[in-house]
């Protein structure tokens, strides 16, 4: 999911800065013989700027569930640890490191 969510904020940005989808289109007019007329067309497809910021919303949002998922399917005493890291920085404690320090 970490991929996906760094793929929309990617297009997301490019959506944002280039704000639609440009091509160019080539017609035949007339094809009699050794003549041949042909026209070019631009043509532009517009985003507006809220599907660039959705996708990178949703993005964002991607990665912080995958993180979350990791931190949950963590083995236990790992996530016991850093939660006793936590608490004893606000507490003002030193963390034990298990180190025997």
């Amino acid at each position: 999911m970490k991929i996906v969510g760094i793929l929309l904020i990617v297009l997301g940005v490019l959506a944002l800065a280039y704000q639609g989808i440009r091509y160019t289109t080539r017609e035949k007019l007339i094809d009699i013989g050794p003549l041949n007329v042909t026209t070019t067309e631009k043509k532009n497809i517009p985003l507006p700027p809220i599907v660039g910021g959705a996708a990178v919303v949703a993005g964002i949002a991607l990665i912080l569930v995958d993180r979350k998922k990791d931190f949950i399917s963590a083995p236990p005493d790992s996530r016991r640890f850093a939660f006793s890291r936590f608490r004893c920085s606000i507490q003002g404690e030193r963390p034990d490191s298990g180190w025997g320090d």
